[in-house]
């Protein structure tokens, strides 16, 4: 969402469309303030992401008068995403095993894309394997994409250490399966000492892929490889030009 605010490249991937983003933050208010905080600190220089647009309160998608209020939001501010966070916050008392219950809340997601023209995001937790969103079958069939991270290590470790594995479990314009490893790391809380190693003192940033991984695959060629790379360090197209004569 931060790198859509700000067009801040992710994962060595350019954002696309650029735009304000509106984070329906239904629950976990006060850690999100956390985790974007660390990451204006350790990503945008310290500076605050203004285009992030944060309600406070669910917004549900089976309510034609949240709706209403949400798209009138998002028309005003000229946003280009929305994330719902999370879908069973938003929808209380929405049985999630009902295919019925989530058709209506998908549908109506759907047509808050085709009338406002923006992303949108749902957050969803897993279910007890952690492989796939929990509950009814049908919001996969029903989203354009899905993914879900799993622990790349001992599921009962929580820590940052642990890596995490972003998997795409369907894609209507990619391969299905693909994984990315990722990390989660961590910086001194803004206006913090950063000696100070007291338990708690590090705010949780985003979660970031390892460096020595590179994001290849191995139908990736060297020269891409080099294109994408310079593109996450926002190298002009010239860098390195002088000593490539020399």
């Amino acid at each position: 969402a931060c790198s859509v605010a700000t067009g801040r490249t992710w994962a060595g991937h350019k954002v696309h469309r650029q735009g304000p983003v509106v984070y329906v933050a239904a629950e976990g208010q006060r850690g999100l303030n956390s985790r974007l905080q660390a990451w204006e600190t350790a990503v945008n220089d310290g500076r605050e992401v203004t285009d992030l647009i944060v309600t406070p309160k669910g917004l549900d998608p089976r309510s034609s008068k949240d709706m209403a209020r949400l798209t009138r939001k998002i028309k005003r501010s000229g946003a280009v995403m929305v994330v719902f966070d999370t879908l069973h916050r938003c929808a209380p008392g929405m049985e999630e095993n009902s295919n019925k219950e989530l058709g209506e809340a998908f549908g109506a997601l759907q047509r808050l894309k085709d009338e406002t023209g923006v992303c949108v995001l749902v957050l969803h937790h897993t279910g007890y394997e952690g492989k796939h969103a929990r509950g009814a079958s049908s919001q996969e069939d029903d989203a354009d994409d899905a993914y879900v991270i799993k622990f790349g290590g001992d599921p009962e470790d929580r820590s940052p250490t642990n890596p995490r594995i972003l998997v795409r479990r369907k894609s209507k314009e990619g391969e299905a399966g693909e994984e990315l490893r990722l990390k989660l790391t961590t910086v001194p809380a803004p206006g913090q000492d950063p000696f100070d190693g007291r338990a708690g003192a590090l705010a949780y940033v985003t979660v970031e892929p390892p460096e020595e991984s590179f994001l290849t695959t191995p139908r990736e060629s060297k020269l891409n490889q080099l294109i994408r790379l310079m593109d996450e360090h926002e190298l002009p197209p010239t860098a390195g030009r002088d000593r490539a004569k020399a």
